[in-house]
């Protein structure tokens, strides 16, 4: 490890390793007016239009002209149900990938003349006493690695679409039309393509009308079949149980609770490492905090991936036995080389230690416990070296997506109308406004910390937090502060 003084550029550093720098309209918070600082305000913090209706009263009552309601100050949509329309199971709020992108291109050039997208979907319950959920069409820019997750269509339902057809149709007409035809955005031709559809298993399956999970012939990348044996399944080289849980998830609870067959923590064991867990300063592109183990059940998969890559190669080594940390280490190194395109040279070694991870894991544990998700680990790498790195083709992204889309909610009263309202709100506040630029590389200190902006979107700080950085000659650095050169 090196602690001596290190230029920073943007070539130094592990292009893969960034920091969320935050919403960069907030440093220009004081130049707003305040009508602007209103609006900001109220989309930042999902004021509800009662309070900035509070808000805008005691502005009037000092005489400051402010809009009179909420509604005229964010400029609500007065027709939202028009943009509705009923379709099998529910109903179905379809915006489109055009108009997306040509609103968040409305002030700025678009930077290319090709796009790709990656597009998710999935489910999301709304209510805790309630079946309505939604289930959100989302899309990704690859080329725009600054850009926000947008919204091409909501359907919201007590179930899922029960007409696959209606829900889906609009979404492919458009792609199709667009791949052929492209779009026009600020007097420039783009041309797009669809790069991946990234989904979990039970959406992927629902969308493409195949067998879910608990089937025998549930793998869609391969031709393994299942066999029964009670009470589990058993296929030529995998059982697969039906639990939705990540690889992760399912090694911790297994260790936890003993459910593995070969180890089992004691009571102290997990107090032990939740204390631990709950002393580890995360870095700031980490907005989830890890609960203990006793609330591993409700475990968001984020959780687990920040077990997986920061601290379980450090904090469960003393907790197991040698032969199973050393199985674990496996999966640690091939997770951590596949998310990276810093080790592409290394990605088919990664692939040949997933193959050994899943074949040891039935030595490990037994071939019972070897479920879908250990199953999958083997095709990985193959993703990989056709779509690039884990991290352009993770969910984690989407799943945060899906919980802003959930805040959006603020009763159980046409809950689809209140989320278009609240995107169009944010839409036309964020999208005719151009980022605040900040020259880069550059150094800001505040509040006696040094902030270094090495690039877009990353940043190192001399705090616990964001100290620490790996630099492409695979040195661990700790920043201590910089200079103007």
């Amino acid at each position: 490890m090196r602690q001596n003084q290190v230029h920073l550029d943007a070539d130094s550093i592990d292009s893969d390793t960034e920091i969320n720098v935050g919403d960069p309209i907030s440093q220009t918070l004081e130049n707003m007016s305040i009508i602007d600082g209103l609006r900001y305000w109220a989309l930042t913090t999902n004021a509800p239009h009662s309070s900035i209706n509070i808000v805008l009263k005691l502005f009037k009552k000092v005489q400051v002209d402010v809009p009179a309601n909420a509604k005229t100050l964010l400029r609500t949509k007065w027709n939202t149900s028009l943009e509705i329309a009923e379709i099998g199971g529910g109903q179905l709020w379809y915006c489109g990938f055009e108009k997306c992108l040509i609103n968040y291109f409305c002030v700025n050039k678009c930077p290319t003349n090709k796009l790709s997208w990656s597009v998710s979907i999935d489910g999301l319950p709304l209510h805790n006493s309630s079946s309505m959920q939604f289930w959100p069409i989302l899309f990704t820019v690859q080329e725009l690695p600054q850009a926000p997750i947008m919204t091409a269509g909501i359907f919201c339902g007590p179930t899922k679409p029960t007409n696959l057809e209606q829900y889906l149709r609009p979404k492919f007409e458009e792609l199709n039309w667009l791949f052929t035809s492209g779009i026009t955005i600020r007097r420039q031709h783009v041309t797009v393509k669809l790069r991946v559809i990234v989904a979990d298993t039970l959406a992927r399956s629902f969308i493409k009308g195949v067998v879910s999970h608990n089937s025998y012939e549930r793998c869609l990348k391969c031709t393994v079949k299942d066999t029964y044996i009670h009470p589990y399944r058993k296929s030529d080289r995998v059982v697969r149980s039906v639990r939705r849980d990540t690889i992760m998830k399912r090694l911790l609870i297994g260790w936890r609770d003993g459910v593995l067959g070969r180890i089992r923590w004691s009571n102290k064991d997990c107090e032990d490492i939740s204390v631990a867990l709950g002393k580890i300063a995360l870095p700031s592109e980490i907005h989830r905090k890890i609960r203990p183990l006793k609330s591993l059940k409700h475990w968001k998969a984020s959780e687990c991936a920040t077990i997986l890559h920061y601290a379980a190669i450090v904090m469960f080594e003393p907790y197991l036995p040698e032969d199973v940390y050393q199985h674990f280490m496996l999966l640690f190194c091939d997770i951590t080389l596949l998310s990276s395109s810093v080790y592409k040279d290394h990605w088919p070694l990664a692939g040949r230690l997933l193959d050994r991870f899943v074949l040891e894991y039935s030595d490990i544990y037994g071939e019972r416990y070897v479920n879908s998700n250990v199953h999958n680990v083997q095709h990985v790498y193959e993703e990989v070296q056709r779509f690039g790195s884990i991290s352009s083709l993770s969910t984690y992204p989407y799943e945060s997506k899906l919980h802003h889309l959930k805040r959006l909610i603020r009763s159980g009263w046409k809950s689809l109308e209140q989320a278009v309202n609240r995107l169009s709100e944010l839409d036309e506040f964020f999208a005719s406004r151009a980022p605040s630029m900040i020259k880069l590389p550059s150094i800001i200190r505040k509040d006696k910390i040094t902030t270094a902006h090495v690039r877009p979107n990353f940043i190192i700080q001399d705090n616990p937090r964001n100290c620490w950085f790996l630099t492409k000659d695979e040195n661990i650095v700790q920043f201590h502060t910089a200079k103007e050169r």
